[in-house]
């Protein structure tokens, strides 16, 4: 009875121990490292002082970013009620621009353009490209100005569009003016 006595004690005092271990080595509340002064009569703590010293940290807010306009869209654009013309249209870093659009690659569907950032969520493009005759022949230029501005969520964008025609003497032959509409392509 002595032994078994003895086991439950020792196992018991094993228990314990192990309790004991385990909540002193969590990892909530002070560091292992930080020991506390020692209090003589002259130190004592006041608490309602020292709360009132106390002073969090200042956090800097974080700011919210601004969607960019670099990346892929579906653009679609729209004159007089009818939807003109249909493209994916790469914007790039650094002010470049690709636009591959619906005419027959024949005829110059992948132009190049440039950008620049005008206000917060605001752009300005102007995109150039060749004019083609039924038979393949030169016939001018085109220019594409646009102005989207982009969605606070930067998904969709929406602005006006020009579309100027010019022969190769650079006289102005058509102009066209509308809205287009891009709308984000992810890889999701």
């Amino acid at each position: 009875m002595k032994r078994h006595l003895t086991s439950k004690l020792a196992l018991g005092a094993f228990a314990l121990g192990t309790a004991l271990t385990a909540s002193a080595s969590a990892q909530c509340g002070p560091s292992r490292l930080f020991r506390p002064m020692a209090v003589t009569p002259q130190a004592k703590i006041n608490p309602e002082r020292e709360a009132q010293q106390f002073q969090p940290p200042q956090q800097s807010p974080q700011p919210i970013p601004i969607p960019s306009i670099v990346g892929l869209w579906k653009v679609t654009y729209v004159s007089d009620g009818q939807t003109v013309d249909v493209g994916f249209d790469q914007w790039n870093p650094g002010g470049g621009e690709i636009l591959n659009d619906t005419p027959p690659p024949a005829s110059g569907n992948v132009c190049l353009g440039v950008w620049v950032q005008v206000g917060q969520l605001s752009y300005k493009l102007k995109h150039p490209s060749w004019t083609f005759d039924n038979a393949g022949n030169l016939t001018g230029t085109a220019i594409i100005r646009e102005q989207p501005v982009i969605d606070t969520h930067g998904n969709t964008f929406k602005g006006p569009f020009t579309f100027d025609v010019y022969d190769l003497n650079g006289n102005l032959l058509e102009h066209a003016a509308g809205i287009v509409t891009g709308e984000r392509i992810t890889v999701d």
